[in-house]
């Protein structure tokens, strides 16, 4: 090998850990990245999907605001579209968990009238998430942002 081939040899070999140390850096922020912390404040959602069954069954829509306790508890409040019959300003609570690799848990809850389990998957920055509904007879996806002026997260 001439010393050229040998320098740029050394170079790509160089170039290659750091970009392996910078991923098992990247996996490893990932792992421990997620608290019940990370989600804190103040969210828009939106909800699609349908419902089996209830006294109203077929498609289901909602739009509203989650506020996250950072300590895992929140409040909610959303329009819900039930096969077409609109109810506006709907109120609950619920508890959540979230796991460090940002995956978890939520059971909303309708003043003890309705409840809904869910399984959550937060951004490790904590300013969205997507859940899916796990209660029988759903097929419920939500997505949520954080909202500007809505709190931070820690």
């Amino acid at each position: 090998m001439t010393p050229i081939q040998t320098r740029l040899m050394r170079g790509a070999a160089a170039a290659a850990l750091l970009l392996w140390s910078n991923g098992a850096l990247a996996r490893q922020d990932a792992q421990a990245g997620c608290t019940v912390a990370t989600l804190k404040g103040s969210y828009g959602y939106t909800v699609t999907g349908s419902l089996a069954g209830g006294p109203t069954p077929g498609p289901f829509a909602a739009v509203g605001r989650l506020t996250f306790d950072g300590a895992g508890n929140f409040q909610n409040s959303r329009t819900i579209s039930r096969n077409g019959l609109i109810t506006p300003r709907v109120q609950g609570t619920g508890t959540y968990s979230i796991e460090p690799d940002c995956a978890g848990t939520m059971l909303f809850s309708d003043g003890g009238v309705v409840t809904l389990s869910n399984d959550i998957v937060v951004d490790a920055d904590g300013d969205a998430f997507r859940l899916i509904a796990t209660s029988p007879g759903t097929v419920l996806t939500a997505d949520g942002r954080r909202l500007a002026g809505g709190g931070r997260k820690r």
